[in-house]
């Protein structure tokens, strides 16, 4: 455990019942924890459109570190590349041989790499600053992105050809697909 860690250290998830959490959120700081790379005093905080009690919360964060368990490769590592081919086979004779090969970095090193977003969490109880953005340049992104709306807001509203659901759809698409109806602009 690095004596950088800031503690205590909470670490909050939006959209805490969602598929990103239940398969790569939660099990990142789990990991962690059982490499002994958390704080000692933590706390892990789910938000998230659907209603859930802190019991509720607690059940999902445990079937998804069990789900996430369970889908573990043997050798602890699921990162890796497997390619197969075709390969003639040498000599005069056209005969054709699939061939395989497969890397897993898991048996290669005989050590487990950090997930993406275990390796995020970890960059963050460090306070590591070179993977996430200053706040200038937050400012200048959102003085970009104000600059386009800001000229999106007086362009007049787009004409956009809308129908009922259940219905055929717009004239305009049928005419898409009928194309002595065509028309070029």
């Amino acid at each position: 455990m690095s004596d950088e860690l800031k503690e205590p250290f909470a670490f909050v998830i939006f959209g805490g019942s969602g598929d990103l959490s239940r398969r790569k959120l939660i099990p990142a700081p789990y990991h962690l924890a059982s490499l002994a790379c958390m704080p000692g005093r933590y706390a892990v905080v789910g938000t998230s459109r659907s209603p859930m009690t802190d019991d509720s919360f607690r059940d999902f964060v445990s079937r998804a570190v069990q789900e996430h368990l369970s889908e573990e490769q043997p050798d602890g590592s699921n990162e890796g590349i497997s390619l197969s081919f075709a390969y003639k086979e040498p000599g005069t004779r056209f005969a054709v041989q699939d061939v395989k090969m497969d890397f897993s970095a898991g048996r290669t090193f005989e050590k487990r790499s950090p997930e993406a977003y275990e390796r995020l969490l970890l960059d963050a109880l460090r306070g590591d600053p070179s993977l996430f953005t200053r706040s200038d340049e937050v400012e200048a992104a959102w003085q970009f992105v104000s600059a386009i709306h800001d000229g999106w807001s007086k362009l007049p509203d787009p004409v956009f050809p809308n129908y009922e659901p259940a219905s055929q759809g717009p004239a305009e698409a049928r005419r898409l697909l009928n194309p002595t109806q065509t028309r070029r602009q």
